[in-house]
């Protein structure tokens, strides 16, 4: 059986490796038309190398996207593959179970979906953030007003204009506050500043003037030439500010870790709670998909003899589950329903359905 069984796993994964090289390609392929004129410009070797490395930063972030739908889609052709060349009938007379048969494939998924989720909490947010500072830079984008909190160093940061290309700024003020009455004990301006080598803030003429906690002011007002300034934010942090308050666009750079101090930041938005359940509920996606998707594969003899069916059958279970998770957390995002009700109701409910069919199929 172990012969098998590395023969089914061979299949699976090659046709998923396939399935994702095609599916890739076409993105690709459809994503440079509409992004020509951001690397035009640059001479021939130096665009090559932009895209290159553009769309590198690109395959872990579209792999969340495209690694459930098309596990599905692999083992749908791996298995009608295998029913049209007897090979499936040749088991079952031998005694084998479709369950049995089908053992690899969940051993194969559950595999890639560790993997893949602890990409999305270690290498993904960090590539994400990567590629859009890129396209940033390249597109020499000029943005701003940006407000970002440094909670290590306890200071609120203001740059009215941030360009990308040369990490220049203007008109930053830095804002220190009482903890208790929230009244500023420090203001810091600066004309201008950029990143030192050292990751620290670089200012050019600098106003700094003290405050005491009723606001009067202490002493005369510094002026200086340059300044450095240690912070622990960096370019990542206006890269993900610069999305605004889509949370939508700017959730493949956060972390599980992260999202307990989000939420408690934004305790009166159900939004990111609804994010933090899901992100945990999408780990099991692929084995969901498979529960539903294998005995509806094996239901039908039709169905078996046909790859086109099969293909479609993949699709139809894939469109169904995301379609229902869409109009599910949309109404969690409203708070008219419990953020984890929102977030784990259809995986439940699809897992519960899927261990019935795979109980239930014919074998």
């Amino acid at each position: 059986m172990k012969k098998i069984d590395r023969y089914i796993a061979k299949a699976y994964i090659i046709r998923f490796v396939m399935a994702h090289l095609i599916v890739f390609g076409l993105y690709v392929s459809f994503d440079i038309m509409q992004r020509v004129d951001m690397f035009y410009g640059a001479e021939a070797e130096q665009a090559l190398s932009r895209m290159l490395i553009f769309y590198l930063y690109q395959v872990p972030a579209n792999l969340m996207n495209t690694v459930p739908p098309l596990l599905m889609l692999s083992a749908g052709l791996v298995f009608v593959h295998m029913s049209r060349n007897g090979e499936l009938l040749t088991l079952k007379s031998c005694g084998i179970s479709m369950r049995r048969v089908a053992l690899p494939v969940f051993a194969v998924t559950v595999l890639v979906a560790i993997l893949l989720g602890a990409a999305q909490e270690t290498v993904i947010p960090n590539l994400y953030r990567q590629r859009h500072l890129m396209e940033s830079q390249i597109e020499g984008r000029v943005s701003g007003p940006f407000w970002l909190t440094d909670s290590e160093k306890d200071y609120k940061l203001y740059v009215e204009d941030y360009d990308f290309s040369s990490g220049k700024m203007t008109n930053i003020t830095l804002l220190f506050l009482y903890p208790d009455v929230h009244v500023p004990r420090k203001i810091l301006e600066a004309d201008r500043g950029r990143w030192a080598e050292s990751g620290q803030l670089l200012f050019e003429r600098v106003s700094i003037q003290e405050f005491d906690s009723m606001g009067g002011r202490l002493g005369e007002q510094k002026d200086l030439e340059g300044l450095k300034w240690p912070t622990s934010l960096s370019v990542s942090d206006f890269v993900d500010i610069q999305h605004g308050g889509s949370l939508t666009s700017r959730a493949p750079s956060f972390t599980l870790r992260e999202m307990p101090a989000r939420i408690e930041e934004n305790i009166h938005n159900p939004r990111y709670r609804v994010l933090f359940h899901t992100r945990i509920a999408d780990k099991f996606i692929p084995i969901i998909l498979l529960l539903i998707g294998i005995p509806l594969l094996s239901g039908t003899g039709k169905t078996q003899k046909n790859r086109l069916i099969g293909a479609l059958i993949a699709i139809l279970v894939t469109g169904i589950y995301y379609v229902l998770m869409f109009i599910m957390l949309s109404v969690g995002n409203t708070g008219a329903i419990n953020p984890v009700l929102a977030a784990w109701l259809v995986p439940a409910a699809g897992f519960l359905t899927g261990l019935v069919m795979f109980a239930r199929m014919r074998t």
